[in-house]
């Protein structure tokens, strides 16, 4: 008897066995079990962002959404943003924007460390979170393939404004006038000489010692100053067709960030190089790699590669959105029936594109609703969020179909092995944490 149940016990551990070894041949990841990806090497582009999701994931146990820095990492950024421009208003306080006392004015700054030497602190720190949040924002946009269709704006407009901003910071630290300054000068002249603007070269005008020329420094000075507001207008572009955009971080974290910054100033302050001395080559300088990179290459390389570098990185990525996209199989787009369509304007609020606009019934009984939805396909991305808000289904897109989902449903909840007792239904976003969870698409 003995032998007989053991050999029972291991014929359904085999069964079991193979069992398993089927249902792992089936199963899928719940970021692949959605319509066929619209966007090249997305294989590639989803291992990396996977790591974003399971550190979202893991993070978020411990740390509330509204504080959160990877979430709401380009909200940061714009916070970052505010601080630069406000602590770079009150530094004109101390601040002499004079090629032969700007450095002097500088270096005074430290005989205050908790009004002058503070704000200057906060300035360049601020500057250098908003360039870390820009890039690890970009770098989840891009791995996470968010800027197909009308998302090409918001990348555009991103890739404008990271460069702004990064020119603004450029020509900051060149109004410092020490021996990082001294080194951007002289970059900057190489890349200007290559453009037919003068009439010698800027190199052998200005940059010549002690006779820099004081209009040129005040024209550096007033560019610093202005460029942010071209910025601003890039923001705008940046999330105008979002809806409920999240732009600036709350109160709370706010002041979190804000203390943040004021702790970090006030026990590293800004450093400051020595004198700048254009006819000498400073050696062992320490450069901020968040603005000063270029730095490397300009040493190295002529005017004319430095802009054929620039212009065809620039191109390459700008490109992205359109290279990157592969139009799928059977490609459809969601479309409203104006007899079902109830006019809830659900699907209106729901919409994170602000695609759908509520237009006057042209068909179907006046007497249901006014209005009904409409979907404006040149912003739309397909991403199917109006399917799952539309309550009388009346919005048809084959590619996501609210009838197929709950057909579907209905075989899994009927399977006559299933205990409807403490069973939950979880309706899983291939794009958030959950998108590692597997799932067999035939059972559920």
């Amino acid at each position: 008897m003995a032998e007989g149940s053991n050999d029972n016990n291991n014929l359904e551990a085999k069964e079991s066995y193979w069992n398993w070894q089927e249902f792992k041949t089936n199963v899928v990841r719940a970021s692949d079990a959605g319509p066929d990806s619209s966007v090249r090497g997305q294989q590639y582009l989803d291992n990396v962002d996977r790591w974003f999701r399971k550190l979202d994931g893991i993070t978020l146990r411990y740390i509330p959404e509204q504080f959160h820095p990877f979430i709401q990492s380009g909200a940061i950024a714009n916070f970052m943003f505010v601080v630069a421009v406000i602590t770079g208003f009150l530094l004109l306080i101390w601040y002499d924007p004079s090629v032969h006392s700007a450095y002097d004015s500088v270096i005074a700054m430290s005989d205050s460390p908790y009004t002058a030497e503070l704000i200057r602190s906060l300035h360049r720190y601020s500057s250098d979170a908003f360039i870390l949040f820009v890039i690890f924002h970009a770098c989840k946009v891009f791995f996470g393939a968010r800027f197909t269709g009308s998302r090409w704006l918001a990348w555009i407009t991103g890739i404008v404004a990271l460069i702004i901003i990064w020119f603004d910071g450029w020509l900051g630290y060149w109004l410092v006038w020490d021996d990082q300054a001294a080194m951007i000068a002289t970059a900057t002249a190489k890349m200007v000489d290559v453009l037919p603007f003068f009439a010698e070269p800027l190199a052998a005008s200005f940059l010549t010692g002690d006779s820099f020329n004081s209009v040129l420094f005040l024209v550096v000075f007033f560019l610093h100053m202005l460029i942010p507001i071209s910025f601003g207008i890039m923001i705008w572009l940046h999330v105008s067709r979002l809806n409920k955009p999240n732009f600036m971080t709350n109160m709370n974290f706010s002041v979190l960030l804000m203390g943040s910054l004021i702790t970090v100033s006030l026990l590293f302050p800004a450093d400051i190089g020595e004198r700048a001395d254009l006819l000498s080559s400073p050696e062992g300088v320490a450069i901020d790699y968040f603005y000063l990179l270029p730095l490397i290459l300009t040493e190295r390389l002529q005017g004319g590669t430095l802009w054929l570098l620039f212009l065809a990185g620039f191109v390459v990525v700008s490109s992205i959105p359109w290279m990157m996209k592969r139009r799928k199989k059977g490609e459809t787009e969601p479309v409203v029936d104006e007899i079902k369509c109830n006019g809830c304007t659900q699907c209106f609020y729901d919409c994170p594109y602000n695609a759908i606009t509520m237009v006057p019934r042209q068909k179907g009984n006046p007497r249901k609703s006014e209005f009904i939805a409409e979907i404006d396909h040149s912003i739309c991305v397909s991403c199917g969020i109006c399917v799952g808000s539309c309550d009388p289904v009346a919005i048809d897109y084959p590619n996501l179909s609210a009838w197929d989902i709950r057909e579907k449903l209905d075989r899994w909840l009927d399977d006559d092995e299933r205990k409807l007792e403490d069973l939950n239904v979880a309706f899983v976003c291939g794009n958030s944490a959950g998108s590692l969870l597997t799932i067999d698409p035939e059972s559920g």
